[in-house]
């Protein structure tokens, strides 16, 4: 999902990956699932997934500071990629994203059969979004096999599989069915430490 509310740039940007991998889509309005994405199990697909794994058991033995700057150098290069258009997503969207000192956070939602939750989720969430020095792309992955949940999985895809595609500044992993209430200290932004969203939710009475 592509958009860029004017000066607040709260720009969307979804990935659909089945299990691991799936295409990617342009457009902000929200879709009913299942006529509005569709997804590559085939032949080319799983040659694609295969060759993944192949990086992954390849940099297997690497060390941290190897792999980040491995990855520092991909961000760069993808960075250098959407903010000239070399890359398949829309100029405009561009616009403002590549200016420091706006953050670009990476909003993930792992899901399988929960598609009624995402839509009422992603209608309350643009208010949370309207930030002058944050963009936000909004990554959706679905397992769609018969398997267990396998959320780690999922997470795990879409952040490799992002990676490729936009530059971002730190990654938010978001469950479906938790829904932020306006006014509550929810940030959407890159803090300075790791830190947890959820602190208080009804379920709890919000202890």
């Amino acid at each position: 999902m592509l958009h860029c509310r004017r000066k607040l740039l709260a720009c969307l940007f979804s990935l659909l990956l089945g299990a691991f991998l799936v295409a990617v889509y342009a457009g902000i309005r929200l879709v009913n699932y299942p006529t509005g994405f569709s997804h590559r199990h085939n032949e080319y697909g799983q040659a694609l997934l295969l060759a993944e794994l192949q990086a992954l058991a390849n940099s297997a033995n690497v060390t941290l500071e190897q792999f980040a700057k491995a990855f520092i150098s991909q961000q760069n290069s993808v960075r250098d990629s959407f903010c000239t258009n070399e890359s398949s997503l829309p100029r405009d969207l561009c616009e403002g994203i590549c200016k420091p000192p706006k953050q670009r956070v990476l909003l993930v939602f792992p899901l399988r059969d929960r598609w009624q939750l995402l839509m009422e989720l992603l209608k309350k969430l643009p208010p949370m979004l309207e930030s002058a020095s944050v963009c936000t792309f909004i990554v959706i992955v679905e397992q769609t096999d018969a398997h267990a949940f396998n959320k780690g999985l999922l997470m795990n895809a879409a952040v490799i599989e992002s990676s490729k595609r936009v530059p971002f500044d730190c990654i938010i992993f978001h469950d479906v069915d938790l829904v932020p209430v306006l006014g509550d200290d929810v940030y959407y932004n890159c803090p300075a430490y790791p830190r947890h969203l959820s602190v208080k939710i009804d379920k709890f009475n919000y202890t």
